[in-house]
């Protein structure tokens, strides 16, 4: 899943002329209040309610919605009770998490315990804000801010959360699979675990304590919901073991840590108290040169950010992508101040390469245009030849890139566990085939499927090549399609389990925009359909104001709000002390 906007959407090439002074600053607020305003109305926040809706409705949307806050005691029992139906949500990040918040709320009653027994399942004991990755990875946030603990988040929710992984799904015996203690992966976590929480009413502001056993081995469930997300294509493996060292991906929290960790041996100054380097040669021999691999937005926005810490005195940055322009299918506007940013920050950019092989210290790649040109001059009767410093096999068309680092960001894959699901109906790329109420096709209606393991009905890849979706509307492997996704399978899961409860929604994916991080206090906004572009300063903040509204629960949300505000006023310190300096010293 895209980690860094509110979601994708055709190309429209739409843009807003901008003015200076005044009149700017005032076209640009209000479209910022505005951007802000629908970012807390529309699909996500796990506390909006849904009401309004009759089994006799003719539309299946959202109708009103309010905030609520209950306090709950999560149950520890190792099973559902027998009166109520149990549902079980594997996969814990934006489309799992947000179901399992929402169905909470719906199966609360005004009075009496919850309707439904929620049994929240993921292999790692934190969610991860994914769009706000690069922050954490640069310094510009922190890890509670980023990635907090499903301990804090689920206190209060009635949620049962087991640390585990799914291996299987019998789906003829209602049953998950969970990976044993002896078989987790190379991680390291040390089996499943079963976390609950107790609250003693007796005893006031009490710290919620949580036990940790052994996870059970399979969980039965009533309904089952799938999010497990993707998986990340890496460079298949050379014969060095360098290339394990070498190429450092960035999908998770780990990635982002890691990052932070190789950066901070750099000493990066993330406040800016200092003047902003010099330029220089970018062929100087002590740079440190890194190289991502992937022009869409998790490449163009690392890339961004890395250079504007490193410098061009300090770091040379390139960006490479085998496609022809970076953020295809992004609006132009966002392309275009994407494009210009990386330009200012000194981004050599090559575009229409593929990597060939990561070895020590270096990344070979092919340029396609110069292999067609070679093989051109080839027809013709024209010699070519290898290109210094080349090894045996590679030729004209072959580029050698000094690297310290690799970080790769290109492709994805359908989850495995989602591969290795039998019964249910997939597409050519192996992700499971769903209605357009997210119920996976071949379940009985037992199975819901969001995110990036679902191919919908009606969009491109939700049915067989020729069938109704190919080659339709796109449906973006990005958080605000796991954000509205939530919303219906939360929805449709209650109401199949709640006698006299209203009928199923549709999902229907609505754009709402895109938002990029381009710096530590720039950034780039494009909204309803190009109606709202903001870049800069201006951008940035509403960026972060979106995703702190965007948050999971409420005192998540302050938490973030909290820890912005605190590292904004560390930047701008910073920036007032740079400014002071640079004038001192001229």
């Amino acid at each position: 899943m895209a980690i860094s906007s509110i979601n994708r959407q055709p190309a429209t090439g739409a843009s807003c002329n901008s003015t200076s002074g005044k009149t700017r600053s005032t076209r640009r607020s209000l479209p910022l209040l505005l951007l802000c305003f629908l970012a807390f109305l529309g699909p996500a926040p796990a506390s909006a309610f849904l009401r309004g809706l009759s089994p006799n409705s003719k539309s299946n949307s959202v109708s009103r919605r309010c905030l609520a806050a209950r306090r709950v005691v999560m149950s520890g029992s190792s099973s559902s009770s027998n009166s109520r139906p149990h549902v079980v949500v594997g996969g814990a990040g934006f489309g799992g998490l947000y179901s399992a918040l929402r169905l909470a709320e719906l199966s609360r009653t005004s009075h009496g315990p919850p309707s439904i027994d929620i049994t929240l399942v993921d292999r790692h004991d934190r969610f991860v804000f994914l769009p706000l990755l690069y922050e954490l990875a640069v310094g510009d946030a922190g890890l509670e801010e980023v990635a907090p603990s499903f301990k804090a988040l689920l206190a209060s929710t009635g949620i049962r959360f087991v640390q585990g992984e799914i291996e299987n799904v019998d789906i003829k015996g209602k049953t998950v699979m969970l990976m044993a203690a002896a078989e987790v992966d190379e991680e390291g976590m040390e089996g499943g675990k079963e976390r609950s929480v107790s609250t003693d009413a007796a005893i006031e502001d009490v710290e919620q304590q949580q036990e940790a056993v052994i996870a059970p081995r399979t969980l039965s469930y009533d309904k089952l919901v799938l999010a497990l997300g993707s998986e990340p294509i890496l460079p298949p493996p050379s014969s060095s073991s360098d290339q394990l060292h070498q190429v450092m991906p960035f999908y998770r929290l780990e990635d982002a840590q890691a990052l932070r960790e190789r950066l901070s041996l750099l000493n990066l100054d993330t406040t800016f108290s200092s003047p902003p380097p010099s330029s220089s040669s970018s062929s100087s021999p002590s740079l440190f040169r890194v190289v991502i691999v992937g022009g869409g937005y998790s490449g163009v926005e690392l890339a961004a950010n890395l250079a504007a810490r490193l410098g061009r005195d300090r770091g040379k940055v390139t960006l490479i992508d085998r496609g022809y322009q970076i953020l295809g299918g992004s609006p132009a506007q966002v392309r275009a101040n994407a494009g210009k940013k990386l330009e200012e920050e000194g981004v050599e950019v090559m575009l229409g390469v593929d990597v060939l092989k990561v070895s020590k210290e270096r990344v070979v790649v092919k340029d396609r245009a110069r292999a067609s040109a070679a093989g051109a001059r080839a027809a013709n009767g024209m010699e070519g030849g290898e290109g210094e410093g080349k090894e045996e096999g590679e030729d004209e068309a072959t580029i050698i890139l000094a690297a310290d680092l690799v970080v790769w960001t290109a492709g994805a894959k359908v989850s495995r566990v989602i591969q290795s699901i039998e019964g249910l109906d997939k597409d050519a790329r192996g992700k499971i085939i769903t209605d357009q109420g997210l119920r996976a096709g071949g379940s009985n209606g037992d199975i819901y499927v969001l995110g990036d393991s679902a191919a919908v009905r009606g969009y491109r890849g939700g049915g067989p090549a020729g069938s109704e979706g190919e080659g339709e509307k796109v449906l973006p492997s990005t958080a605000q399609v796991a954000f509205q996704e939530s919303e219906v399978v939360a929805w449709n899961v209650w109401s199949s389990v709640t006698p006299s409860a209203p009928g199923p929604l549709v999902f229907q994916y609505t754009p709402l925009g895109e938002m990029l991080t381009l710096g530590p206090l720039d950034g780039a906004i494009s909204s309803l359909q190009g109606m709202i572009n903001l870049e800069g300063p201006t951008a940035s903040l509403a960026r972060r104001l979106v995703y702190v509204m965007r948050m999971p629960t409420g005192p998540q949300r302050l938490k973030a709000a909290k820890g912005w505000v605190k590292g904004r006023t560390e930047k701008l310190k910073g920036a007032v002390r740079g400014v002071a300096a640079g004038k001192a010293e001229q």
